[in-house]
Parts: C-alpha cells; sequence; structure tokens
C-alpha cells in the first residue's frame, strides 16, 4: 500500500512538470575522474581552501585541477570571530554593569 503511494506521488510529480532536469557535467570529457568537477565547481562557488581540504578528504592525489575562485573564505573565518569578539564585548559588559564585585573587607595586619 505505500509503494503504491510513493509511485503514485512521483507519477503525478512528474505530470505537473516538477521532475529534474539531469546534468552530467563531465559528459564532454569522460576520461577525468567524476569528483574533479564538482571538485572545481566547488572551488568557484566556495573558494579554493575548502575544495583542497575536499580533495584531501578523498585522498586524490592529481595535481593537474584546475581549482578557480576566491583563495579565502571570509564568511568562513571572518564571521566567527567577529560573533566571538561581540560575545565577549557582551560578557564584559553584562559582568560590569550586573554583576556586581564583591570585595573582601580589609583586614588589618599586626
Amino acid at each position: 500500500m505505500r509503494v503504491y503511494r510513493q509511485k503514485e506521488a512521483v507519477r503525478e510529480w512528474n505530470e505537473k512538470g516538477n521532475g529534474a532536469k539531469l546534468l552530467f557535467m563531465h559528459s564532454d570529457t569522460p576520461e577525468r575522474y567524476v569528483m574533479e568537477a564538482p571538485i572545481e565547481d566547488l572551488s568557484k562557488q566556495e573558494d579554493i581552501q575548502t575544495a583542497k581540504f575536499a580533495v584531501k578528504r578523498l585522498e586524490y592525489r592529481a595535481n593537474h585541477l584546475s581549482l578557480e575562485g576566491k583563495p579565502f573564505s571570509i564568511e568562513a573565518f571572518g564571521l566567527p570571530l567577529v560573533i566571538g569578539g561581540l560575545s565577549v564585548l557582551a560578557a564584559i559588559y553584562i559582568d560590569r554593569r550586573f554583576i556586581k564585585k564583591k570585595t573582601a573587607p580589609k583586614t588589618k595586619q599586626m
């Protein structure tokens, strides 16, 4: 019963014209490794350092990849630093404004 519902839903989806077009990223260069085109696309969309890290994760040892794009991602590293700095400033403000430091009474030394 459940499989029938799924097949019916897929059929209705395709009838409405919502079917996805297939994109063969490397159909013009079949001799290339399957992941080369997605890695190059990743470097264009994000940055080169992210693409190099993806190459390391895949343990792909090719030196002929043409990685284009931003050399460094400001969003990936700059935003956490800004948010962290603002958090520290907010913590200092809250500490000084609302949390009063208790000072220990001075004892007389003899």
